[in-house]
């Protein structure tokens, strides 16, 4: 079934508005693309954060972004919680609350429905910024009547009631929730007393991207002399975890890579450019700094297309990395994958995507992981290639069979809403 409206479907992206990170980027541009092959042209409304980059979305309106998270960092946490609430509550009883709200109730109310992007926002990190936007969406959407899609949601972890209430009132309001992980988010919501049974459990957002051509890869190697002709694996590592700065676990990594028994080139790749975070290409050289054999390692440019990301990692014979996304296109392309932990956050997205494979992808907590025992780990990737590759095609077979599913449920949801006009 296509949308048979007199005018294409305009569909308000929520998105997670982590700027210059293209785990992020990948969820906006792959949501879009996927909207649009199931629907056809689309027209989408996207909330911006002034002065910040964003991926290119064809037919898009830009509106200036309505969320908490342009407040101040010091601003939002000196705040108490019960302030953010009643600011919530009147956002989400009201289009008078201030400009920006105003004008995204404006455009909210002149689309045909809201799409929220899978981002990990529902989590005790976002509760005064995205998740409380998200929450207020939500809430919005429905009085207005409109279908909301929550797609490929992560739930969690929390440490206080509010931000758990705000994501079950939001699980109940939408006409499809979906989860990312498998098993992980689904405990959160049962632990906290939400019916979370029937909530299907679909990948991540950005799983079907698809890749930037091989010859970008091999142009974006040889740019940082890297021999795309020869075997390479990749890093990833960024200096926070979202809860404390991961600084201390550098010269961990530094000495893992040195004495690392492998003739393959080292390569790390940057996956934010800054704006959200600290550029990662910053961490990169701050570990090579602490290598005793820095020319091992080659720091990679950041790239602004998260297709050529995804490339890369097709492109390397292993991967180590902390970013997410990155996790999530090694099991897509079957790259044999080591799993880095370093704090709550990345633990509880970790264990999650881990429950695709049933658990069986080597893992590295960094605060538990030695150099010697992260390098052997690193090294094992190299020596049971074709066992992990094994476990990364089932755990990829069993995404891409529930991957659709918020597509789907966004068609069905304006096909029911088309034939009630």
């Amino acid at each position: 079934m296509t949308y048979t409206g007199p005018l294409p479907p305009r569909i308000y992206l929520d998105h997670g508005e982590a700027y210059g990170n293209l785990g992020d980027d990948a969820m906006l541009v792959n949501a879009a693309r996927r909207i649009c092959a199931r629907l056809g042209p689309c027209s989408f409304v996207l909330p911006v954060r002034p002065g910040s980059p964003l991926p290119s979305i064809e037919d898009a309106t830009v509106i200036a972004s309505p969320g908490f998270g342009s407040q101040g960092r010091i601003m939002r946490r000196a705040t108490p919680d019960a302030v953010w609430r009643l600011a919530g509550a009147v956002m989400a009883r009201s289009s008078l609350w201030a400009r920006r709200w105003r004008r995204a109730v404006k455009a909210l109310r002149g689309c045909d429905a809201l799409y929220c992007v899978g981002a990990a926002s529902m989590n005790e990190w976002g509760r005064r910024g995205p998740l409380l936007t998200k929450w207020a969406l939500i809430k919005t959407a429905r009085r207005l009547g409109k279908p909301v899609i929550a797609s490929s949601q992560t739930v969690g972890p929390f440490r206080s009631r509010w931000p758990l209430m705000q994501t079950a009132a939001a699980v109940s309001l939408a006409d499809h929730f979906s989860l990312a992980d498998r098993s992980v988010s689904r405990a959160v919501l049962r632990e906290g007393g939400v019916d979370a049974g029937g909530l299907p459990e679909v990948g991540d957002e950005a799983f079907s991207l698809p890749p930037a051509s091989m010859a970008r890869g091999r142009a974006w190697l040889a740019a940082a002399r890297v021999d795309p002709d020869q075997p390479f694996g990749l890093i990833h590592f960024r200096s926070t975890d979202r809860t404390r700065r991961t600084s201390r676990f550098y010269p961990r990594i530094a000495a893992a890579l040195d004495r690392l028994p492998t003739d393959a080139q080292l390569v790390f790749l940057p996956m934010s450019r800054g704006f959200h975070s600290r550029p990662d290409a910053r961490t990169g050289d701050a570990i090579r700094r602490l290598m005793v054999h820095r020319e091992r390692l080659r720091v990679l440019a950041c790239p602004s297309d998260p297709g050529l990301a995804r490339r890369l990692v097709s492109m390397a014979r292993w991967a180590a990395p902390l970013s997410h996304h990155l996790q999530v296109f090694a099991i897509a392309e079957g790259t044999p994958l080591l799993l880095l932990v370093s704090g709550d956050y990345y633990r509880h997205r970790t264990a999650g995507l881990n429950g695709w494979a049933q658990g069986r992808l080597p893992v590295a907590d960094l605060g538990l992981t030695s150099a010697a025992e992260l390098s052997e780990k690193m090294a094992d990737l190299e020596r049971r290639r074709r066992e992990h590759a094994t476990t990364l095609a089932r755990a990829a077979k069993a995404i891409a069979k529930v991957n659709d599913q918020p597509i789907e449920a966004l068609a069905s949801r304006l096909g029911a809403l088309e034939r009630t006009r």
